[in-house]
């Protein structure tokens, strides 16, 4: 964010910390410090950007919903749930009230909404809220939409212990995002992982290999080969190689994902399950 952060610097004292352009660079910040993990310090700038944009804007301005999704994402990352409920019902009720029903901002609101929904074990609202997700996409015409909508859907099955029922939107999504985008694209990461793990949980470690695989490759490929990001992917691999009976190629990727930079800060409950797991699996 350091260029950002120069801009702002400059923007503030000729605009003043209240204009448009500050507000912007704030949601700027917000998003590249999103993306690198730093949470608190995202979480505050995003409310600075809101403060700012409230302020010029009102309440209730259709400008306010990034910000507001941007802020839910954050709390949802945070584990404080019911805050990131909060602004993204606040982000719903604003686009419905300026935007319609069914304009397509919503289905990002709705995704998240259904996400931190099933987090806090209201079920019957997140599917409702990622069903219609699904169909204001379809509705728009949208296949980008209507693929990410999907994977919505599939990780709200998923979570709830269906992942038989999960498959089918997963791979749905994924080819989806394959026609869009081509196989190495870094949105499919995430889906290529998803179905990994579906197929895990079905006890058809085989069949999760490759989508593993695949998934630690094309993250790597876009947040490099040390990134926190493959902490998961990896430690998937290691479970499914163990599973076919590979126990050299399990503890590799074990020991890889161990020796990720932070990932003993960032994640001490995966790595004492991960250093069990070797410590069994030692020759």
């Amino acid at each position: 964010d350091g260029y950002y952060q120069r801009a702002l610097a400059i923007a503030a004292p000729s605009f003043g910390d209240r204009s448009s352009v500050v507000a912007s660079l704030w949601a700027e910040i917000a998003a590249v410090q999103y993306r690198r993990g730093a949470l608190a310090d995202a979480l505050a700038s995003i409310d600075r950007s809101t403060a700012a944009r409230e302020q010029l804007l009102g309440a209730d301005h259709p400008d306010l919903v990034f910000n507001l999704v941007q802020r839910g994402r954050i709390l949802d990352e945070l584990d404080r749930l019911a805050e990131a409920a909060t602004a993204l019902a606040r982000a719903q009720h604003i686009t419905e009230a300026r935007l319609g029903v069914e304009h397509r901002s919503l289905v990002a609101v709705l995704e998240d909404l259904g996400r931190v929904h099933g987090r806090l074990g209201d079920r019957p609202r997140a599917r409702a809220e990622l069903l219609r997700a699904i169909a204001i996409a379809a509705t728009n015409g949208d296949a980008a939409m209507t693929a990410t909508a999907e994977s919505a859907f599939a990780e709200y099955l998923h979570g709830d212990g269906r992942p038989r029922e999960a498959l089918p939107y997963y791979l749905k999504a994924l080819a989806s995002y394959e026609a869009l985008y081509g196989p190495e694209d870094p949105r499919l990461s995430a889906v290529l992982l998803d179905t990994g793990l579906a197929y895990l949980d079905l006890y058809q470690a085989a069949r999760a290999l490759p989508y593993l695989t695949r998934s630690i490759a094309v993250e790597e490929a876009s947040s490099g080969a040390t990134s926190l990001r493959l902490l998961t992917p990896l430690t998937a691999l290691g479970d499914a190689r163990r599973a076919t009976g590979d126990r050299t190629g399990a503890r590799a990727a074990w020991e890889r994902a161990l020796a990720l930079p932070g990932a003993e800060v960032a994640s001490p409950e995966e790595i004492a399950a991960l250093q069990k797991k070797l410590g069994r699996a030692a020759p």
